[in-house]
């Protein structure tokens, strides 16, 4: 099986986006719980008022009365669907500073983080939980003359394919993200952790030709994922295991389901922990 060679195309500027502002993070963490207020709010949870909730209370206050999304209520009501969008765009902002947070701690460290996670704040710092949620993919995917795994969603702390290439032999790792910054922080931080085999690209995972992968990891916070998994499911080789990282109970206010539209040629053939950090969970596929 041929590794995958670098990327084509231009290169990306590998400029490094410094830390948020002070503050930021929570801000973005403020405006989070208030849109996961009006969002439950609409669908009549009633939940303590923002001041008085927090973001874990009102997960679990979603995962507890609706663990699945209300499809019909969705469609009849676009008050609900346009509170459902704000919050969605909320999180992944939440999630884009502490990931852009934590890589920028990353190039700070003076030297490459090895052998542990990729998060020198210490074992319990966001980047390590990053790493560490994808340990149940070396207990359900044969990495064994696997060469290239692409990652559709990378952001800007590709910790999913850190940990890939810490534990595997993979050849080649693709990283494909939509956003340009994401990109060119990845790229950096591949660069100043030695890891040659990492590689980031802007690409819109709709039109990505996947036909060269031996493993597709689609990450939770990709937008039109039913889109994505049908191109996935259309270009990649009959076989190959695809890894679709997907809300779990309550946590579709925060991401997009995948799994609710799945292309018929991808099939289901498990299912991974739940995070209740992440509110998500791996659903293990395969083209069939």
């Amino acid at each position: 099986m041929q590794a995958a060679a670098p990327p084509s195309g231009d290169p990306v500027d590998p400029v490094v986006l410094g830390p948020p502002p002070d503050g930021a993070v929570t801000a973005a963490a403020a405006a989070l719980t208030a849109a996961l207020y009006a969002a439950l709010t609409r669908l009549g949870a009633a939940p303590a008022p923002p001041a008085a909730a927090s973001i874990e209370d009102l997960l679990a206050r979603a995962a507890a009365e609706f663990p699945q999304p209300p499809a019909d209520r969705l469609a009849d009501e676009p008050h609900l669907a346009a509170a459902l969008e704000r919050c969605r765009q909320a999180h992944g902002r939440w999630i884009a500073l502490q990931e852009q947070t934590a890589a920028a701690a990353l190039l700070a460290a003076p030297a490459p983080v090895r052998d542990g996670p990729p998060d020198p704040g210490g074992p319990d710092g966001f980047g390590a939980q990053v790493y560490g949620r994808v340990a149940d993919l070396f207990e359900r995917i044969d990495f064994t003359g696997r060469e290239v795994v692409v990652m559709v969603g990378c952001g800007p702390l590709p910790g999913t394919l850190i940990h890939v290439l810490a534990r595997t032999g993979i050849a080649a790792a693709l990283g494909l993200d939509r956003d340009p910054r994401a990109v060119a922080v990845a790229t950096a931080l591949a660069r100043h952790l030695g890891l040659a085999r990492l590689h980031a690209r802007v690409a819109d995972g709709r039109t990505h030709d996947y036909a060269g992968a031996d493993l597709v990891y689609v990450a939770n916070l990709v937008r039109h994922k039913t889109e994505v998994l049908a191109r996935v499911a259309a270009t990649v080789r009959p076989g190959t295991p695809v890894v679709l990282r997907d809300p779990a109970p309550g946590g579709w206010l925060l991401a997009e389901p995948g799994s609710a539209h799945l292309d018929p040629r991808l099939v289901v053939t498990g299912e991974g922990p739940a995070s209740t950090l992440f509110r998500s969970r791996h659903l293990f596929l395969v083209r069939c």
